[in-house]
């Protein structure tokens, strides 16, 4: 076996460590944090910690047994040289993050890559000079079930695509990001933009500034989705539900079930049809491995240049989906065009 990978997780909140508390995601994911995998992922040797709080770092220290925990990348190079950085901290600082990395031979960073489109093309850009493998956190491209839609199973079920309704909440560039890259995932580029809306100012997960913005998003087969904010203070969902020529597909509670409708004969017009929304087949979606399976391929990517489930490149295409929706909304809705490549 190779040796492991040294490797750092910098910022230590809820997403690297924080939500491996909460009992109620442990039911259903059993790796909801980037602890959790690094913990017991045999391609990792985790080793270090940085963040500027004391209360994150004791934490690493005392729960995790990291022995080089340190309040920036300055301190830490002087103990420890990473081989790969897991960036969980807010966008702003990721640039200067990754300068002073050097030697790293792979990155998993958390959404979003910045929070306009410049400092996100400076991001990836240097990247690409560093010429590393970069794995964004869009944890659903790690789910073999949807993997498997991905790749043929969602047009076997419900044919062509008629109509796609999305919701998110708690910011565009957050949960948002997370659902316009799930579409694309599911059907391909999308090449145009139009907000349908006005946007509100939200606190993310993470307490970061962030916008909700209602947006329609038309996908390169003519197909049009669209994306609506929630208010998460009420409930959450991020949800998606497809309606084909053959059928119907939800994926619901986010994310966490999948419920099958047919089209049968309509019970109330004769020749005509419907899609029997009163008796849909309801399954769990297994997403418990989701981000481990996305350590598995970042350490083929190193290992033998296996390609990316969710390379820094698409992250970067969804998130300029987003600032196409804030540009749109900004010149009085209007439509905004994506080249598809």
């Amino acid at each position: 076996m190779k040796r492991p990978l040294r490797t750092v997780v910098i910022g230590f909140g809820n997403v690297a460590d924080r939500l491996s508390d909460d009992h109620l995601m442990g039911r259903f994911f059993q790796f909801a944090t980037h602890a959790q995998v690094l913990s017991k992922h045999p391609a990792f040797s985790w080793e270090a910690v940085v963040d500027p709080s004391d209360d994150a770092l004791n934490r690493a220290r005392k729960r995790w047994n990291i022995p080089h925990t340190t309040h920036n990348i300055e301190e830490l190079n002087d103990v420890f040289v990473p081989e790969v950085a897991v960036i969980a901290t807010p966008p702003t600082s990721r640039l200067s993050i990754l300068s002073s990395l050097p030697k790293l031979r792979a990155a998993i960073v958390e959404k979003p890559l910045a929070m306009s489109s410049s400092n996100a093309d400076s991001f990836v850009n240097l990247c690409s000079q560093m010429d590393i493998p970069v794995q964004v956190n869009y944890w659903r491209r790690g789910v073999e079930a949807f993997q498997r839609l991905a790749a043929g199973e969602l047009q076997d079920w419900v044919g062509e695509p008629q109509a796609i309704f999305s919701t998110y909440g708690s910011g565009l560039f957050n949960n948002g990001s997370h659902i316009v890259d799930f579409i694309r995932m599911l059907f391909g580029e999308i090449v145009q933009v139009q907000s349908i809306g006005k946007r509100t100012t939200v606190l993310s997960y993470e307490k970061e500034k962030d916008i909700d913005l209602p947006i329609s998003l038309t996908l390169e087969d003519g197909a049009t989705a669209v994306c609506l904010p929630l208010d998460f203070k009420r409930y959450r969902e991020v949800g998606i539900d497809i309606w084909g020529d053959a059928g119907r597909i939800s994926i619901l509670q986010e994310s966490l079930s999948l419920t099958k409708y047919k089209s049968n004969p309509n019970r109330a017009l004769t020749g005509s049809y419907e899609i029997t929304s009163d008796a849909g087949e309801t399954n769990p979606i297994l997403v418990e491995n989701a981000l481990y399976k996305l350590y598995d391929n970042l350490a083929a990517a190193v290992a033998d240049g296996t390609p990316l489930l969710s390379p820094i490149s698409s992250a970067l295409r969804t998130e300029n989906i987003l600032n196409a929706g804030l540009l749109s909304e900004n010149e009085g809705q209007r439509p905004i065009v994506i080249s598809p490549h």
